[in-house]
């Protein structure tokens, strides 16, 4: 089974891929690239086809810093290939890579989702190398009913170091060229609920979110970041009108809040953001719809969240960016 193909850099298995086995009694297991749980939770109550700039991961999945949604690979380190510095190692709106996955099949409206990602970024055994074993796993639960869809997702990163992406580039933990016996490990940790409900042509949906970030290292400075938690939500709704159809989004990012490893005091304010997206489609056929969004991100004094799928435009602190889009839409 293959989901392949961009509009633009296009190459084999870039996008969703696996292979796998398929049944209507025992359900689907497969292992390839695949969006994870976690992340396709979103897709039950997002209005603007959960891609583009317009989507619910510009808050959801991300815990700003510039980080976006990762669309192709794995853990990584930086361009230097020195430090597990890298912002889509902090991404909780993951393709993920070197996955193995098992869905259940659906029983009176019940169903989840299981995912492991395979530990291919483990450094090798050296007294001059941090020992790090970056792996993934998480799972989804959903009930539907009629106009009622509940959904829960949770999802953790192993040695991901997702605090070091968002951190000071300083305190990065390095992987190479170090002395002594550096010990360092991480735990990144995603909660999210979902819930949607439909009346007439309305639906209304709701995403709440919990991000955590942790890391201990024993060569830390007492100034060094210990943890990051923030929460987000976001309120989405669809109304039909005629051939087509109303579609709407906020968005809303808290500042959160950290700790250092001295325990002194830490502080987040002005790390939130919000986003606002309102679109209208025209269904040509029951496949086929014509579309237009406008959105607009805005930050808070020091946050830099961006446009989901940005193709590496970026924020600076404080920025309010606004984008439009226009398409057509087509299901095979």
């Amino acid at each position: 089974n293959t989901a392949n193909g961009s509009a633009v850099g296009g190459g084999f298995a870039t996008r969703n891929t696996n292979v796998g086995l398929s049944s209507s009694k025992w359900g689907t297991l497969f292992a390839g690239q695949w969006d994870t749980p976690y992340k396709i939770l979103s897709a039950a109550v997002d209005p603007m086809y959960f891609t583009g700039i317009a989507y619910t991961g510009a808050i959801i999945g991300t815990p700003g810093f510039g980080v976006g949604p990762v669309t192709n690979g794995n853990v990584t380190l930086n361009a230097a290939g020195t430090t597990l510095a890298n912002s889509v190692n902090a991404s909780f709106e993951r393709r993920q890579g070197n996955s193995v996955q098992y869905w259940t099949p659906d029983y009176k409206g019940l169903s989840g989702r299981i995912v492991y990602s395979a530990n291919e970024g483990k450094t090798s055994d050296s007294n001059a190398l941090t020992q790090v074993n970056p792996n993934l796993w998480g799972l989804n639960v959903a009930y539907e009913s009629g106009p009622l869809y509940l959904g829960y997702g949770f999802e953790r990163h192993n040695d991901y170091f997702g605090l070091s992406a968002i951190a000071l580039s300083a305190q990065a933990i390095p992987v190479a060229a170090v002395t002594g016996l550096p010990a360092a490990s991480s735990r990144d940790t995603g909660n999210k609920f979902v819930a949607r409900y439909g009346f007439g042509n309305t639906r209304l949906g709701l995403i709440y979110e919990q991000l955590k970030y942790e890391q201990d290292d024993n060569a830390a400075a007492a100034t060094n970041f210990k943890s990051y938690n923030r929460n987000a939500y976001a309120l989405t709704a669809t109304h039909e009108v005629g051939p087509g159809t109303i579609r709407a989004l906020y968005g809303r990012a808290q500042s959160g809040s950290c700790s250092l490893v001295g325990g002194a005091a830490c502080l987040t304010n002005g790390l939130g953001a919000q986003q606002y997206t309102l679109g209208y489609s025209y269904s040509l056929s029951k496949r086929t719809d014509l579309y237009g969004f406008y959105t607009q991100v805005a930050n808070d004094s020091r946050a830099t969240y961006q446009f989901a799928n940005a193709a590496g435009i970026g924020a600076t602190a404080g920025a309010t960016s606004s984008g439009f889009a226009l398409g057509i839409r087509h299901s095979f």
